[in-house]
């Protein structure tokens, strides 16, 4: 049994109600339909015989209404509240809850095309209809509705009893209906909340013995918005018996039944759009509009369900939550389904967590790229499914560097141990030098290699670095700083003498200088040609030290690399031996390499002519010009003041590698071209170490 009742079946008790109500003096419109006075002494008519509960013989059980079952279940349950609604309160509230075009106030005469509708004035607080083969809008109408008025309000909504005994046969789609019982609706002038209450004993049966009862149901109106809610027992003669509750969604037209049996769901019902049925969290909300139930036929084959998923996002952090819906998932019968969720691809050895239900919630603590599939079934076992890929990325990089209490000084080899708090799912982890000194550079072992060769200048000097980490899926630089300090602070044991034993040696080669507002003396003669640092102590004494470290006879100091990796910062020196032929002297500079641990010195290169003035051998990069994670050798000179020479050595072996000519001297070395190579960069132009050619103007 079916109750989806339409337009025509709504109309037709509204227009005759209307209409009764009118030769009651009440509210509604006018009538030109027959109508006949037959007013005599009440005592003639024993109304309280009328008025009896339905003769209900269906099952009284709490009931069971399955998915097949539940949407139509929920139909007849909102039809027949809605038609209860029309019975009662006629156009006076205009608050109807399926098919709202035909929410109006401008109510027709009745009449029948055929048949015979006859309206008695039985007294002055009872009317009765009698409907004979009525047949208006292809719908036949057949029995009594009698009104009895209690009481007259201010309202258009009188106290009264109306004791249906109709029958309605609908020829379009032979639906019949036969409406039998009564109600009484009571005016509540002390309540603040309820203005009308309506107790209900209706039966409403179709011509196969099916029937829905409703059992001291009770509708109320609220004072404020005029919102009609019911509740109680509806007994359904296939199923058993449910208890309804009603709630009104706060601004907005929707109103929700709580249809509670066995098993509890909702009913959810908006004037403008359609009805929702929500059975629970594990199936998929039932949605269908207005205009899908005008034509519908619940007789029709089975259809398969169509699944869909909506999620808000599909990359995720580790261990991030993401919803997953599948109420946007359908099906043409309007059948409830059930969602079933699956990961049916994963990374290797990953785990996670996938819930159940319309809306299931994933997350992983594993990165890489999942596929998870949504299968719906409907209750006759057809069945639908589809695919979301969701991406769980890696975290971001966290790395440090403890530089607390360290201490560094100028020419030192400094190895920063550099620590990284990611775990190996957030891995490989990459690092490089983002920006810092010349000569510093990242291991592979994750050090931090410097040789802090920055002037001396008596003071400690604040070096800025960054680091950049990166994975798969995120980089990040990290700033870093350490303090260098003056050389002065690792110098040998220094010399104490007595500053009046000292001063007759003092002469022209000795420099005073202000360091850290003492006053400092700086000699390039005594003790040959390394300088000496001289300041008076804590104790007035003079105190000696080296200013620099001891360097090699002959040889000039130019930068420090661990080339090996061995932990220890191998030291560049460059030579000069020219000589002098025919009254000119050429040029011959060697490039020297002391080992870091041994001390040991290498000849690594040697280049005729290099400098055309022998003033000095150029400027050196130890630099990574073409980001291949290997320092290359890079000597930049101006051989005339036309021309500069590049020049790039491999670190391994110094063979050459690049050779390149510019008409400019370079003021500065970044990849301008992105192309992962360091370019030289002039005032005007940049050229490309790769390409040997220029690449910007």
């Amino acid at each position: 049994m079916s109750f989806i009742l339409g337009s025509s079946y709504k109309k037709a008790l509204l227009v005759t109600f209307c209409f009764l109500l009118s030769a009651c003096g009440g509210g509604g419109s006018s009538s030109n339909s027959s109508e006949k006075d037959s007013s005599t002494d009440s005592s003639q008519v024993d109304v309280e015989s009328l008025i009896v509960k339905p003769n209900y013989a269906g099952k009284t059980e709490l009931a069971v209404i399955n998915d097949q079952q539940r949407f139509k279940v929920s139909l007849d349950i909102a039809a027949t509240l809605d038609m209860l609604n029309v019975l009662t309160y006629s156009d006076v509230y205009d608050y109807y809850f399926l098919f709202p075009e035909n929410r109006t106030t401008n109510v027709a005469a009745s009449s029948c095309s055929s048949g015979k509708l006859e309206v008695s004035k039985i007294s002055e607080t009872h009317i009765k209809a009698d409907y004979d083969n009525c047949v208006d809008g292809g719908i036949t109408s057949n029995g009594t509705l009698d009104i009895i008025i209690r009481q007259r309000n201010s309202s258009r909504i009188f106290d009264m009893d109306v004791i249906p005994n109709i029958s309605i046969d609908n020829h379009s789609n032979s639906e019949f209906l036969k409406i039998s019982g009564f109600f009484k609706t009571r005016y509540n002038g002390n309540s603040n909340v309820e203005r009308h209450v309506t107790t209900y004993q209706i039966l409403l049966a179709d011509d196969s013995g099916d029937s829905i009862y409703f059992d001291g149901l009770e509708s109320k109106v609220n004072i404020s918005d005029q919102f009609i809610s019911f509740g109680g027992d509806i007994y359904f003669s296939q199923f058993g018996k449910v208890e309804i509750n009603t709630q009104k969604i706060p601004e907005s037209d929707s109103t929700v039944f709580s249809v509670q049996g066995r098993d509890e769901f909702e009913i959810s019902i908006d004037k403008e759009s359609g009805i929702t049925v929500n059975s629970g969290l594990s199936k998929i909300p039932v949605v269908a509009t207005f205009s899908d139930l005008a034509d519908f036929d619940f007789d029709n084959t089975n259809a398969a369900p169509s699944a869909k998923i909506t999620v808000k996002q599909e990359s995720l952090e580790r261990n991030e939550v993401v919803q997953l819906d599948s109420s946007s998932s359908s099906d043409l019968d309007f059948d409830v389904l059930t969602p079933t969720w699956k990961v049916i691809a994963s990374p290797q050895n990953a785990s996670w967590n996938l819930g159940a239900g319309a809306v299931s919630e994933f997350h992983s603590d594993f990165p890489g790229i999942y596929t998870i599939q949504l299968l719906v079934t409907d209750p006759y076992g057809a069945s639908s499914s589809t695919e979301q890929v969701i991406t769980v990325q890696q975290s971001e990089p966290n790395i440090n560097i403890n530089t607390e209490n360290q201490e560094y000084s100028v020419n030192a080899d400094i190895k920063l141990p550099l620590t990284i708090s990611n775990d190996d799912r957030d891995g490989p982890i990459a690092l490089r030098l983002a920006y810092g000194p010349d000569g510093m550079y990242v291991n592979q072992r994750g050090e931090v290699v410097w040789d802090s060769s920055i002037p001396d200048f008596g003071i400690t000097t604040t070096v800025n670095f960054g680091i950049a980490a990166s994975n798969l899926d995120k980089v990040k630089v990290f700033d870093f700083n350490i303090a260098v300090k003056s050389k002065d602070i690792n110098a040998v044991t220094p010399w104490i003498l007595s500053i009046d034993s000292f001063l007759p040696q003092w002469n022209d080669s000795l420099k005073v200088i202000e360091n850290e507002g003492k006053q400092q003396l700086i000699s390039s003669t005594f003790r040959s040609q390394i300088p000496l640092l001289i300041q008076l102590n804590e104790n007035d004494d003079l105190e000696f030290n080296w200013a620099t470290p001891v360097a090699p006879y002959s040889l000039t100091f130019l930068q420090s690399l661990d080339i090996n990796d061995d932990g220890h910062m191998e030291k560049f020196w460059v030579r000069n031996d020219g000589k002098r032929v025919d009254f000119n002297f050429q040029d011959k500079w060697t490039l020297i390499i002391e080992d870091g641990k041994t001390h040991h010195l290498t000849d690594a290169l040697s280049i005729d002519n290099y400098m055309s003035d022998g003033s000095e051998f150029g400027t050196i990069y130890l630099t990574d010009f073409n980001n291949s994670g290997i320092k290359e050798l890079t000597v930049i000179s101006n051989p005339s003041s036309h021309t500069t020479t590049v020049h790039s050595y491999s670190l391994n072996d110094f063979s050459l590698i690049h050779d390149i000519d510019i008409p400019e001297k370079p003021i500065g070395i970044c990849d301008i071209d992105n192309d992962g190579y360091k370019d030289i960069v002039t005032t005007d132009q940049a050229y490309s170490i790769k390409n040997e050619k220029i690449v910007f103007e």
